[in-house]
């Protein structure tokens, strides 16, 4: 597009087809990757207070995802020129993915926080430490840049800057799995069936 037409300003007024799923997509991704971080709260804690906030976050996943598709149903239908007038649905989306982070954040770092317990074993503290440092890095990456991008949004709605890391994160955190998992595996040699006894 811009490589063919460089220098033609027109061009920039009818963008591709392909710009236009951009939102829809984005939505989709954020809410399927929050509600999997709500059911991740539900299975962490089965008090009744974890599982509402799990239920409210699934809940505004969705909201944010729906407008979300609104957002790029409206887009498209208005066009780049007056993209700018398209107000309320972004506002929805952007503060919903700002909701659902800092609460997703906050709760799965009390859950695994409030579950270290002092007669832990140093390997289970280690993994649960090494857990919450992760879901506060993946959860702040997260909020910190829905915030950035909804005060962006508020600031300068006709410059549309969109920042995705949704599908970073739930891919680092589902890989990271891989590397916890040897921490649960015992040396043979240092068990009480070993030859060493």
């Amino acid at each position: 597009m811009v490589i063919v037409n460089w220098g033609n300003p027109a061009t920039l007024q009818s963008p591709p087809w392909t710009s236009y799923p951009v939102p829809i997509l984005s939505g989709v991704v954020a809410g399927l990757v929050q509600i999997f971080c709500a059911w991740r709260i539900s299975l962490l804690s089965k008090t009744v207070v974890a599982r509402c906030i799990a239920v409210f976050v699934a809940l505004v996943a969705v909201m944010q995802g729906v407008a979300a598709i609104v957002t790029g149903i409206q887009w498209r239908v208005l066009g780049v020129a007056r993209a700018s007038q398209i107000k309320s649905s972004p506002t929805i989306w952007l503060a919903g993915s700002v909701i659902c982070d800092v609460i997703i954040a906050l709760a799965m770092s009390y859950l695994l926080y409030k579950a270290k317990t002092p007669d832990m074993f140093s390997r289970t503290n280690n993994l649960v430490d090494r857990l919450i440092r992760q879901v506060v890095q993946s959860g702040a990456i997260t909020a910190v840049m829905a915030t950035v991008e909804l005060v962006l949004f508020l600031v300068a709605p006709e410059n549309y800057l969109h920042i995705t890391l949704y599908s970073n994160v739930l891919l680092a955190n589902l890989n990271s799995r891989r590397s916890h998992t040897g921490v649960y595996e015992t040396n043979p040699s240092t068990t009480l069936g070993s030859n060493n006894v």
